[in-house]
């Protein structure tokens, strides 16, 4: 609805005699005939209010100021830029946090999904590694076991071959120098003790080696007896070598002590097993 503004003005500055010639000069006109405003009213499509006769008179507009205006659009483009910088900033912002958050969440989420497969997993083949596990025992205390039976049984066969090389030394020994028959004789004369006679049973070849190297070994047996015999015995193996008292007979042949050396090293395999 459109407003009727009154043809009245308030005039600012002017005199008492512009005044009187200014107010002759807006007198109303003549009123409008009935039928004419029909037609205008028709015409308008629609009757506007009249404006209350108690309406108060509009100020004067006054003219713009060309620095002002300028000064306030140059502020309304400042404040916008200002406006358009605060809202690019929270919205990088915003992204920032969003992104940063989602790559904790993702990392955290990761870390458990891994945690709970792992678990997962390890629930589901428990049984499975317990029958490895098991399994993975009893074929190491297989290994161990044959590992063990075999070292035993290279052990029996390195002492045997142990013990036939040493035979085998004594032997040769034997044959080259009657040192070794001397110091079977004195060693074994150690431990018999004072007698009144002492015969030594040796073979020939083994007596003729220990003559040629010591033929006075009857002095140093002197501590245990002023009777002291050499009894020759044919045909005997080399290092055959007994020695005789009243009280008792010593084998202190190289056979015999060969044959103590292996029940001493089976003693030993016997106790290492157990």
């Amino acid at each position: 609805m459109k407003t009727m503004f009154s043809s009245k003005k308030v005039i600012r500055s002017a005199s008492n005699s512009q005044l009187s010639s200014f107010l002759e000069s807006l007198e109303e006109p003549e009123e409008i005939q009935e039928e004419e405003m029909e037609e205008f009213a028709s015409s308008e499509g629609e009757e506007e209010e009249e404006e209350p006769e108690d309406a108060l008179p509009l100020p004067e507009t006054k003219a713009e100021d060309p620095y002002h205006e300028t000064l306030l659009h140059l502020a309304l483009e400042k404040a916008q830029r200002i406006m358009d910088a605060a809202e690019k900033e929270a919205k990088l912002l915003k992204e920032k946090a969003e992104e940063e958050g989602y790559q904790a969440g993702f990392q955290k989420g990761l870390e458990a999904g891994k945690a709970e497969a792992e678990e997962k997993v390890m629930a589901e083949h428990a049984e499975e590694m317990e029958n490895f596990r098991m399994d993975m025992n009893r074929s190491l205390r297989m290994v161990e076991d044959a590992k063990t039976e075999r070292l035993y049984r290279y052990m029996d066969e390195l002492k045997d071959v142990a013990i036939a090389v040493a035979e085998k030394v004594i032997l040769v020994s034997l044959r080259s120098s009657g040192e070794v028959i001397r110091r079977m004789i004195l060693k074994e004369a150690e431990r018999i003790k004072k007698t009144a006679w002492l015969k030594i049973h040796i073979d020939r070849l083994d007596y003729e080696m220990l003559v040629e190297t010591d033929g006075d070994v009857a002095n140093e047996l002197s501590q245990i007896s002023d009777n002291i015999k050499f009894v020759i015995v044919e045909k005997e193996e080399p290092g055959k070598l007994i020695l005789e008292t009243p009280d008792e007979i010593v084998d202190a042949s190289i056979d015999t002590q060969m044959e103590n050396l292996r029940e001493r090293l089976g003693r030993l395999d016997a106790q290492e097993s157990e």
